[in-house]
């Protein structure tokens, strides 16, 4: 627990300098002010600035001050939208531990934080205005399209280095993008979903048709239609959002109570789940059931919920990689799409069917 405690510590004190809270050369307070500040002990914050000073974050000036230290002017900006702090968000984490395990070694560059869903368009022209090394963009800008359109037309008039990952409702057709593959986890759930007895699945997605959506949408109905030899029934879809759960939970009702109830469910997202699982129980059914993301809260349920792993953290490390290759050997950079395949995570709500010997065959 003290270490969880001071990866936490040590997490926050970053955050306030990627976000200009600190600034390189700003004198650290005092200890027990900061002991306040991130509300820790003692111990944990000597230990969270021992490590900072050896990793070349802080440093010992004249005077015995402790001070941020000063950093060459090279810095990445990762843009996000969310309403928490993307290393507080149960689901753009561990992006941001892959973009981090790549950039935090580096001492030339320094990576900055810009959550998008909490910025004033103009605070936003400002940063992409003031030259950066390259951009990296997480996922949905939301509401934000002009500030979007605004960027594109900068960002290719002076071909910034740029990288895309996860993208969602944004333009990225001119765009170096790294996502996911998830042809290959649906083909192994909706195969085991078959060896079940299962083929007509009510499909749950998000509300809003955004790119990440759309190729998940996509890559479920030509899964299906190879595995069932058959075209999905595109009225076996659900748009919801997974904040409304009681939407989820009553339209999963009348779904299962009508005359051609389904008798699997696949959700967009792991946040679905919870809903569906009790109104599998106040009908008396526990059907297969498997989310996506493979939240924590995945484990949670009962029973535990079966999902598809993105593999995030690996998403952000290529995407890292690949924007410094850019900076570095700095060309015409294409339009080309990185693939990383999603894998399914069996657990109670879907295991597979375990192969027993016929009863016939003779034991040695």
């Amino acid at each position: 627990m003290a270490y969880y405690k001071a990866a936490q510590v040590r997490y926050r004190f970053l955050v306030d300098i990627r976000t200009g809270l600190l600034k390189p050369g700003d004198r650290v307070d005092s200890i027990r002010m900061l002991c306040s500040r991130y509300h820790t002990c003692l111990a944990t914050m000597t230990k969270v600035l021992s490590q900072l000073k050896e990793e070349g974050i802080l440093e010992v000036s004249q005077g015995r001050a402790t001070r941020i230290r000063k950093r060459p002017e090279k810095r990445i900006t990762l843009f996000y939208s969310d309403k928490m702090e993307i290393g507080e968000s149960p689901f753009w984490s561990a992006f941001y531990r892959g973009i981090c395990k790549v950039l935090d070694p580096l001492t030339e560059f320094m990576l900055f934080l810009c959550n998008v869903g909490t910025t004033s368009d103009d605070v936003l022209l400002h940063i992409l205005e003031e030259g950066d090394s390259g951009f990296l963009f997480a996922g949905s800008f939301g509401d934000h399209f002009r500030f979007s359109e605004r960027f594109w037309k900068l960002i290719r008039k002076q071909k910034i280095p740029h990288v895309i990952l996860f993208p969602e409702a944004i333009e990225y057709r001119e765009s170096p993008v790294v996502c996911n593959d998830f042809m290959p986890a649906y083909l192994s759930v909706l195969e085991t979903l078959k060896s079940r007895g299962a083929s007509n699945p009510l499909l749950i997605g998000e509300y809003e048709w955004n790119t990440g959506n759309w190729n998940k949408f996509l890559s479920f109905t030509d899964a299906y239609e190879k595995v069932f030899g058959k075209p999905f029934r595109t009225e076996n879809y659900l748009q919801a959002l997974h904040r409304n759960i009681l939407f989820v939970y009553e339209n999963v009702m009348r779904r299962l109570r009508s005359d051609d109830p389904p008798d699997c469910f696949m959700m967009f997202s792991d946040s679905f789940a919870p809903p569906v699982i009790r109104a599998c129980h106040d009908v008396g059914k526990m059907l297969p059931l498997c989310g996506c993301d493979n939240l924590p809260i995945a484990s949670m349920t009962i029973p535990s919920l079966s999902s598809i792993e993105l593999s995030r953290e690996e998403i952000g490390r290529k995407a890292a990689e690949l924007l410094l290759e850019q900076i570095r050997a700095p060309c015409d950079f294409s339009p080309k799409t990185w693939t990383i395949p999603a894998y399914p995570v069996y657990r109670d709500s879907l295991s597979p069917i375990k192969k027993h010997p016929s009863a016939n065959q003779e034991e040695p």
